[in-house]
């Protein structure tokens, strides 16, 4: 496995050090872990910059931002058009999941 250096401040440094000897860990262990985490939380992003198409549909958008291109309205969105035309109650309400009863023991029988 390959090896990278990675500059911080010494401030940034010393704590870590001492979370690390405080935890009887390796600084090495810290950083793996928190990368770990962090790509965890940034899944969706990860994912959606995987795709070929949607990465030059985000460069495309900033390309048009930079150069003040008008943008569209929802109603004017290829989905959102599609759900406006399959009838009242379906035109630019998002689909939200209905929360799911969930059955709990009774805890005084």
């Amino acid at each position: 496995m390959g090896t990278a250096t990675v500059r911080i401040s010494a401030d940034k440094r010393d704590i870590l050090k001492s979370i690390a000897r405080s935890e009887n860990i390796s600084m090495k262990q810290i950083l793996s872990e928190l990368i770990e985490e962090y790509a965890q939380r940034h899944q969706e992003t990860i994912d959606l910059l995987a795709r070929p198409e949607w990465a030059d549909a985000i460069a495309r958008g900033e390309a048009e931002v930079a150069l003040s291109v008008p943008g569209r309205g929802l109603d004017e969105l290829p989905d959102r058009a599609t759900r406006a035309s399959a009838g009242p109650g379906n035109s630019l309400q998002p689909t939200v999941p209905q929360p799911q009863a969930v059955d709990t023991p009774n805890a005084g029988a």
